[in-house]
């Protein structure tokens, strides 16, 4: 299973975990608004850590 569909098997467990309609809204605004940014920045630095191992100076 690619990595991004095993990413939303947990992020919908975790919106399923929730007790009301309320909080599963509340998480899934909680998932898209602060953990997705974080994700993205994380692919960022990731990405820019491999390029300098590539062609940068290695250390």
């Amino acid at each position: 299973m690619p990595k991004a569909a095993q990413l939303a098997v947990v992020d919908l467990d975790l919106v399923e975990e929730c007790a009301t309609p309320a909080e599963q809204v509340a998480a899934a605004v909680a998932l898209t608004v602060l953990y997705e940014p974080v994700l993205l920045s994380l692919r960022r630095l990731a990405a820019a850590e491999e390029s300098n191992k590539r062609y940068g100076s290695g250390s």
